[in-house]
């Protein structure tokens, strides 16, 4: 057994460092700061992805095989993605019935994805869409 961090703890570790001591260091340098922001950025999805695990593959897989009819898993995503976008282009989701179920996995989808990447900007979509408002 071993008793060395986890990936989680790893990373969590780095995003601190990088807030306490990288940052303030390179603040007056726009250029770095804002290169520092961007890699701190991408710390923090990787930092979710790794939290989040397998669910959201799975989430999808489930999604697309009921909108197909077929099972798909999380592994064979790729191509039945491809093969849904053809599906696509070729009008097989053009009927009104096939077209809503397509617009709610394809909104399902992109909401776990903005979810992923960037959480503020999702939760502020999802409040405009309960509330019919724009948050301030």
């Amino acid at each position: 057994m071993t008793d060395r961090p986890t990936l989680a703890q790893l990373l969590e570790a780095v995003q601190l460092h990088l807030e306490s001591h990288v940052i303030p260091a390179v603040r007056p340098e726009p250029r770095l700061y804002f290169q520092t922001l961007v890699a701190l950025n991408l710390l923090k999805i990787a930092q979710r992805e790794v939290q989040a695990g397998d669910a959201p593959a799975h989430a999808e897989a489930a999604s697309l095989s009921a909108l197909i009819g077929q099972p798909v898993p999380p592994a064979e995503l790729p191509t039945h993605n491809h093969a849904l976008a053809h599906a696509i282009r070729t009008g097989d989701y053009d009927a009104p019935d096939r077209w809503a179920d397509l617009s709610a996995h394809v909104g399902g989808v992109v909401g776990a994805q903005l979810m992923m990447n960037a959480p503020q900007l999702a939760q502020r979509f999802k409040t405009e869409d309960e509330t019919g408002q724009h948050p301030h």
